[in-house]
């Protein structure tokens, strides 16, 4: 997906993306904080899904950023015990271990927002015209890569979750 050639491949999503962002400064400028949070989003969704994230409300750059609040929130130092340190603590139960059913919480948020993506994206794809994306070129090779769907969910929504720049509920710019 970042060799030299899908890079330039996904130009012209860039070019789009950058035009739309200028477009919704001018005519929105209060709004400046969600149109530049938008951006890396709706790249890395144009890119790994051939989908648009047309603005910060849309229901796809929304569930990216929920999942990625929630992460955030369990990831926070005290928010969890320090498992690793003591592996003892994943034999807890559930009962005195409230950490574990916000984790799984989290963990069925995703799984269920990149299902839907998923399953979008593929639909999406089998009309004219429909753009290159990461997600045609896995499931074009998913044999090859011995990847059933599901792998392949995980694939794509680990690349998007991991790809938006984040800190806290704020979006750090690419430089």
């Amino acid at each position: 997906m970042l060799n030299s050639k899908s890079v330039d491949d996904t130009l012209p999503v860039h070019v789009a993306e950058s035009i739309a962002t200028a477009h919704q400064l001018l005519t929105s400028p209060e709004d400046w904080y969600d149109h530049i949070r938008r951006f890396p989003t709706a790249l890395v969704l144009a890119s790994v899904y051939g989908l648009r994230g047309a603005t910060f409300d849309s229901p796809r750059v929304q569930s990216v950023y929920k999942f990625l609040d929630g992460v955030t929130q369990i990831t926070e130092i005290g928010a969890t015990p320090p498992m690793d340190i003591f592996p003892w603590l994943k034999s807890l139960p559930d009962i005195v271990a409230p950490w574990r059913k916000k984790a799984n919480h989290i963990y069925d948020q995703g799984r269920r927002s990149w299902g839907a993506m998923f399953e979008e994206a593929r639909e999406h794809m089998q009309q004219p015209g429909s753009p290159d994306s990461f997600l045609r070129r896995l499931l074009k090779d998913q044999d090859k890569f011995g990847l059933d769907d599901e792998h392949i969910i995980y694939v794509c929504g680990t690349t998007v979750s991991s790809k938006v720049p984040t800190v806290g509920k704020s979006t750090i710019l690419p430089c």
